[in-house]
């Protein structure tokens, strides 16, 4: 994504990657009591699973098998293929609880690809088998869009979390999306501009998360919003098609502006 960072006395564009399929990455710890993998839920407040609360029917999708797994294992290191303890995604709950502890899914199968190219392969899986999947970033939304409704398998962007460049004379920078907003604020402020966008969760949520939300935040009316400070984005199809329209320009009339739509583009 490109974002406009905010230099003293100005504003200049700054630039983030995202891979996902509208989405996905890491998120840092609170003081909360901490769930499975470091993600923050509250243990002694679980909620009942989303799909008895309301009156939602499962859509057609296939369930996931130990052929799944094993090819997800194949395409991701084992260690970021997560499997649940039981039916009922027992040891996931920090990516099947929301925020808020208000809604619950049951997911056994969690996903953090490190690479476009990974979750590509996984994507494209996904497609030619039915399976349903869930992107998230670090599950700080308080309506219950980032966790699953079903058993979904949900995309984490956890390990997506590398800064890749900052320019400090056009304050443009390229990152992945599962960057921490407060993180690369840091990393701007070291280079005298700043992140065009500030929210009470930076020091969990994620740019990819920020972006699919078309999040505002307390530097909107100074900065605008992320339709306008986002240059470019890499991101995922459901089929596992890659698009890339990652640019460094703030004006560019080659084609149409395809990243307008992952911008606010969670719960499409």
């Amino acid at each position: 994504f490109a974002v406009g960072a905010a230099r003293r006395g100005g504003v200049v564009p700054a630039m983030q990657r995202c891979a996902a399929a509208p989405a996905l990455r890491r998120a840092l710890l609170a003081a909360a009591p901490l769930g499975r993998m470091g993600a923050r839920w509250n243990s002694n407040a679980v909620p009942p699973l989303t799909s008895e609360r309301y009156p939602i029917k499962r859509g057609d999708f296939a369930e996931v098998d130990e052929a799944d797994i094993a090819f997800f294992k194949s395409v991701i290191p084992e260690v970021d293929v997560l499997t649940a303890d039981d039916a009922e995604g027992g040891g996931l709950e920090a990516f099947n609880i929301d925020w808020l502890a208000t809604v619950r899914g049951r997911a056994r199968v969690v996903l953090r690809p490190r690479t476009t190219e990974q979750l590509s392969q996984v994507m494209k899986h996904c497609h030619e088998r039915g399976l349903a999947v869930c992107p998230q970033g670090g599950n700080t939304g308080l309506v219950g869009g980032s966790v699953p409704v079903f058993d979904e398998i949900v995309i984490s962007t956890n390990k997506m979390n590398s800064i890749i460049d900052i320019d400090e004379f056009t304050g443009i920078m390229t990152c992945e999306a599962g960057c921490v907003l407060e993180q690369v604020d840091h990393a701007l402020g070291e280079k005298g501009l700043r992140m065009p966008l500030d929210l009470g969760a930076k020091g969990s949520c994620q740019i990819g998360g920020n972006v699919a939300t078309n999040a505002g935040g307390l530097r909107l009316l100074r900065y605008g919003s992320l339709h306008g400070t986002v240059l470019g984005a890499e991101f995922v199809l459901a089929d596992g098609t890659i698009v890339d329209t990652m640019s460094k320009m703030r004006k560019d009339n080659t084609g149409s502006y395809l990243r307008q739509l992952v911008i606010g583009s969670e719960g499409t």
